[in-house]
């Protein structure tokens, strides 16, 4: 059983407890004991980044792009979509739009084996439907790198997400090598978001953008 000083101690930590403000602001309350001031922080709001790997060409099911941007609008955070779909050029043709992509994700066909500076996976939108964009942006964040996208009936790349999001590297509108037309029926990107960047400073960053049916 605590003895008289150790009461004496305890009542007076449960002052000290009762009147801290834990409101989320770091507090530090002190009483006329010396004992130590209660402190009281929040705890930092922690993410984890998940990462999907589209392994096939198919439209629909495991390792298909079609899911693997469904799993990463599933998930709550950061996420990053990378390709490894054996190695070299591949073409994935969708049979209807693919899903919009949310917030902070990162589509990076940079990652697809054989890649060395130019775009390796090709995005035909000819199966696609007569409206459908080969990518759209619905989220902010979002970061596009990589891709060869052609023959949609609506634009290559579509953003209209809340702003800060990157398109780098990519060949809308032309054929896999970037030499001869393969244009999208609308236009090759279409921006109505704010602080989106279109290319970058270095030569990796830019894209070529040719042979759409309306502005690039």
């Amino acid at each position: 059983m605590p003895g008289k000083t150790e009461n004496y101690l305890l009542k007076r930590v449960s002052l000290a407890l009762d009147h801290a403000d834990v409101s989320g602001v770091r507090q530090i309350k002190t009483t006329k004991s010396k004992l130590p001031a209660a402190i009281f922080e929040t705890l930092e709001d922690r993410r984890l980044l998940s990462t999907y790997v589209v392994t096939s060409t198919a439209d629909s099911g495991a390792g298909s792009l079609r899911q693997a941007i469904t799993d990463a609008n599933n998930h709550v955070g950061p996420d990053t979509i990378r390709f490894a779909i054996g190695s070299g050029a591949k073409t994935i043709t969708p049979k209807s739009a693919l899903p919009g992509l949310g917030d902070d994700t990162f589509l990076d066909a940079s990652t697809q084996p054989g890649y060395a500076g130019k775009p390796l996976i090709e995005l035909n939108g000819s199966g696609a439907g007569s409206s459908a964009d080969g990518i759209r942006i619905s989220g902010a964040g979002v970061i596009i790198k990589g891709l060869v996208i052609n023959r949609f009936g609506g634009s290559g790349i579509l953003v209209l997400g809340r702003g800060g999001d990157r398109i780098i590297g990519n060949y809308i509108g032309t054929n896999a090598a970037g030499t001869a037309s393969l244009g999208n029926k609308a236009h090759g990107i279409l921006l109505q978001s704010p602080d989106s960047v279109v290319g970058g400073l270095h030569a990796a960053d830019r894209n070529v953008i040719s042979g759409n049916g309306m502005a690039g």
